[in-house]
């Protein structure tokens, strides 16, 4: 284009990457009889036979480049994430959810949660933030070349 709009676009990008996965394998279990120890119920599927959830995410990049002084500088922002989406990387075996193993609902989880406290602790402990991918994230710069 030409006249103020065309200036306006030149040099200026715009960038959308939609991703998206399948949830990985696991092997679905009874709920565990052993605290912090997701994998001590009985196997309930074959080996990898259950998956998790799907995971998908929209990452975004707008940026404009201008020249100031004989020299190029590139303006941009960059959102990954864009819709904040729950991305799962990992699920435990007995509840086939990132946050809780199950634990708490079994007659030996009962027995333990009788001490003060104890299912508070738990819980906390349990939450391993390896189990989720990245939340949103808004990232704005500028790359000077010359």
């Amino acid at each position: 284009p030409k006249g103020w709009i065309g200036q306006v676009v030149k040099n200026l990008g715009f960038n959308v990457l939609f991703s998206f996965n399948s949830g990985t394998p696991y092997t679905s279990r009874t709920l565990p009889t052993q605290a912090f120890s997701p994998s001590s119920g009985a196997p309930t599927s074959p080996k990898n036979g259950v998956y998790g959830p799907w995971n998908y995410t929209i990452d975004l990049k707008l940026d404009k480049t201008v020249n100031i002084w004989k020299t190029n500088w590139n303006f941009y922002i960059w959102v990954t994430n864009l819709l904040n989406s729950e991305l799962i990387n990992f699920v435990y075996d007995g509840t086939g959810l990132p946050g809780d193993d199950g634990f708490l609902n079994t007659p030996q989880g009962s027995n333990a949660a009788v001490v003060p406290g104890y299912t508070e602790d738990y819980k906390l402990r349990i939450q391993d933030p390896q189990n989720w991918g990245p939340p949103r994230q808004i990232r704005f710069g500028v790359r000077l070349s010359f």
